[in-house]
């Protein structure tokens, strides 16, 4: 139990400090959005997302040439956005990076986090099928968001 609180904790550090490096504000939104773990319950779960990597989720993303499909989003990238839908916090500012295709060639990738306002209540709890397009517009995005955020390599496949 102290891991998984920790562990949101360390990934929550994470966020406050890459988007410190980038220009982003951070208010006292965030603040008020740790009160939601001191009404934590021993051996219960925090979050409710159960969010992939892969298909409905990764429609955001970079399409990959060999596939013609989106490429997927990376287990830090989920984790860091699920952390983002439970305590919605808000992303802001330009991000701008390369990421390397398998080739070694740059690509350029450009998010401007001001483009899309987050709707939480279309962010469902997982994508199956039966979901909304306004569902995957929104889980999509800001799973994307977070991936830019932590400037994901698009272009390797581990």
């Amino acid at each position: 139990m102290r891991k998984k609180i920790i562990g949101i904790f360390v990934c929550m550090m994470f966020i406050i400090t890459a988007a410190s490096a980038m220009g982003i504000n951070i208010t006292n939104d965030i603040n008020d959005s740790f009160s939601k773990t001191s009404n934590y319950i021993p051996d219960t779960y925090l979050l409710t997302t159960t969010w992939g990597q892969w298909q409905y989720y990764n429609t955001k993303c970079p399409i990959d040439p060999d596939t013609g499909n989106p490429h997927r989003l990376g287990c830090k990238s989920v984790a860091i956005g699920q952390i983002m839908r439970y305590h919605e916090l808000e992303s802001h500012g330009l991000v701008e990076y390369y990421y390397f295709n398998k080739e070694g060639d740059p690509i350029p990738l450009v998010n401007n986090l001001d483009d899309f306002d987050y709707d939480w209540n279309h962010m469902a709890n997982w994508l199956n099928g039966s979901h909304t397009p306004e569902e995957e517009d929104h889980v999509s995005q800001i799973l994307f968001d977070s991936a830019s955020i932590i400037q994901k390599n698009f272009g390797f496949v581990r």
